[in-house]
């Protein structure tokens, strides 16, 4: 046999050498693809759920509402702890903003409507469908609920820009809306609503796990039979 026959016959055993190791070797069983679909169902219900910090903190807060009295210079008496619970009366303006669909930022579902009480830059948002045919134009309201600042960044920014460019609104730094009949203790879609998300991202993470070790195990079998 010449020493290039066996040359050759050296370099394929030792392509078959390492292509029966690399059968032998553990192997993970988790594939980049089902790895990358995992992070990301993880990622949405992060995104999903991170803005209802804000309204699963009071739904657990056990408030008591704190009456702020007349809307006229209330911005005076307003309570300097965020996510307040509070009663204020008022009259409300004219100018009015709807938001429909789902709430951003929430799961309250639309349409909500937005106005402005009269002297005051509080506004009061409220589900328009419930509450419409009370809360119109220039009537005097008497309402509770949780206090939220209201500008390009908040929640209801599409209410903000629309009030703004729209109505060609003036806003202070320090505008607020109070959301009607949010109360402590009485806002169950929400801890229900992370509930759910942390399940699925359970779900998720067990389900990954358990196609590695289906894998691994059938891996280790086959190696068995060999």
């Amino acid at each position: 046999m010449s020493s290039s026959e066996t040359q050759l016959t050296d370099e394929q055993l030792d392509e078959h050498i390492s292509a029966y190791e690399a059968k032998l070797a553990p192997k993970t069983g988790i594939s980049r693809q089902r790895l990358l679909v995992t992070l990301m169902v993880i990622a949405a219900l992060a995104w999903l759920a991170w803005p209802w910090q804000d309204e699963l903190a009071f739904h657990f807060s056990n408030k008591e509402p704190i009456d702020l009295g007349d809307a006229v210079g209330v911005m005076e008496r307003l309570p300097k702890e965020p996510n307040a619970y509070v009663r204020l009366q008022g009259i409300l303006s004219n100018k009015a903003a709807t938001v429909s669909g789902l709430r951003p930022g929430s799961l309250r579902m639309g349409p909500v409507q937005v106005r402005r009480l009269l002297g005051a830059s509080i506004f009061v948002e409220f589900d328009q469908d419930t509450f419409l045919d009370r809360y119109q134009m220039f009537t005097q309201i008497d309402v509770q609920g949780r206090l939220q600042d209201f500008g390009p960044d908040s929640e209801l920014a599409p209410a903000y820009y629309y009030f703004k460019e729209r109505l060609k609104m003036k806003f202070p730094p320090n505008a607020k809306v109070l959301i009607v009949d949010e109360r402590p203790g009485e806002m169950w879609r929400y801890p229900i609503g992370v509930a759910f998300c942390l399940v699925l991202i359970m779900f998720s993470i067990l389900s990954l796990l358990r196609t590695a070790q289906r894998r691994h195990t059938s891996h280790e079998e086959m190696v068995a039979e060999e």
